[in-house]
């Protein structure tokens, strides 16, 4: 609610949990990158699906209402991907 008294429009208040969002991520990415099997990749991948159906239930889509689901789908999808490939790297 702060973001959004302070950004005064809803897009760009969005847009700036997004962007906390994806910082508040990193950490879980450099964590996971010196030890692939820390976390339950799993989870990650069942919430990208998850997100995926999250989109395809907006009636109406705009930057907006499609922003963030749209960002848990690619975050979750690539952290996903990075965790596989970083496990296969391991052996």
């Amino acid at each position: 609610l702060l973001l959004r008294y302070v950004t005064k429009t809803p897009v760009w208040s969005v847009t700036l949990i997004a962007l906390t969002d994806l910082l508040a991520f990193l950490p879980t990415f450099r964590k996971t990158r010196h030890d692939p099997e820390a976390e339950g990749i799993f989870v990650y991948a069942l919430s990208s699906i998850k997100f995926v159906f999250v989109l395809r239930s907006l009636d109406i889509i705009t930057v907006t209402t499609a922003l963030y689901p749209a960002y848990l789908v690619l975050a979750n999808g690539i952290f996903t991907i990075f965790a596989l490939v970083r496990r296969w790297q391991k052996g």
